[in-house]
């Protein structure tokens, strides 16, 4: 009797390595569009904390990781810091961020409550030096860091300038309490003009920002990207140093941190993005939602 014939069947198409992936994550997309020059059309707001609560509450089934595609110029830091304290909650075990292109100012304070993150050579993070409404012009942003630094280089300059014309006096034969008085009181006459220029509630202000970057940031970097680090004592002390980077060390707002830069110079746990294997794919994602002049927010199911 003849062996009744097998069917055959159709071959299993291989799984991508963004499929893989996707049975221990859940994928979220949270793209801000830009212009074909690189602004941003949007920045991260309060909105944005309110949409991401709701998408979290109708979930049911998510897993206990998260993988973020982010790409962002930034925004309002509180949002920032409530955005992740609810994916924190919901997603306890771990949460990866990928800076598809840039993750600047408040989307590094995101990436500093993430467990690792994921760059190419052209992902960027910024420094945590926070934007404020220029002083005399109200469309106009101006670095905190700008305007503790200009008032801080003017008594710099102050104190130098008196050294400076009390060490000629003395040379001169003048006593030397009588060469600091006389220069003191000659440097504050110069300096005074500059010094009444400048705004004493707008460089508090300042301060404030950028000690609460650092407070925040120093939470995130000690519970999260920097929990590699298993002694107490030596994480804390990085913390400091990698805080004191972030805000007090780049010349500028805008400054590049690449992705060398975030794992030799920060310290952050930084996954090569060419040797995830899913990260076209996450490109492509990407690049389908960038030319939009809204706001992306979105799992990927």
């Amino acid at each position: 009797m003849a062996a009744t014939p097998v069917p055959e069947t159709a071959p299993h198409p291989e799984r991508t390595a963004l499929q893989i992936i996707q049975d221990t994550h859940d994928i979220l997309m949270m793209v801000y569009p830009k212009t074909a020059d690189g602004n941003f059309h949007h920045n991260i707001t309060q909105d944005d904390v309110r949409t991401i609560y709701d998408m979290i509450a109708i979930r049911k089934n998510t897993k206990r990781k998260l993988l973020i595609c982010l790409d962002t110029g930034g925004g309002n830091v509180y949002a920032a810091v409530k955005i992740m304290n609810i994916l924190r909650h919901r997603y306890p075990e771990d949460i990866m961020i990928a800076v598809m292109e840039e993750a600047k100012s408040s989307g590094t304070m995101m990436c500093l409550a993430a467990n690792s993150i994921v760059m190419s050579h052209a992902s960027e993070l910024g420094p945590l030096d926070k934007p404020l409404q220029h002083p005399n012009d109200e469309t106009y942003t101006i670095s905190a860091l700008d305007i503790t630094k200009s008032l801080d280089a003017i008594i710099d300059t102050a104190l130098d300038k008196q050294k400076q014309l009390a060490r000629t006096m003395i040379g001169r034969g003048l006593k030397r309490q009588v060469a600091y008085e006389v220069s003191g009181k000659a440097i504050a006459e110069l300096m005074s003009p500059l010094l009444a220029k400048q705004d004493v509630m707008i460089y508090n202000q300042a301060l404030r920002l950028l000690r609460m970057a650092e407070v925040y940031g120093k939470k995130f970097l000690n519970q999260y990207s920097l929990k590699w680090i298993k002694d107490d004592n030596l994480r804390n002390k990085i913390t400091d140093i990698v805080i004191e980077r972030l805000i007090w060390s780049y010349p500028d707002h805008n400054f590049a941190i690449c992705r060398d830069d975030c794992e030799n110079d920060l310290l952050l746990h930084v996954k090569k993005a060419e040797e995830t294997g899913y990260w076209d794919d996450l490109w492509k994602r990407f690049s389908d939602m960038i030319d939009s002049t809204e706001k992306k927010f979105t799992f990927l199911d």
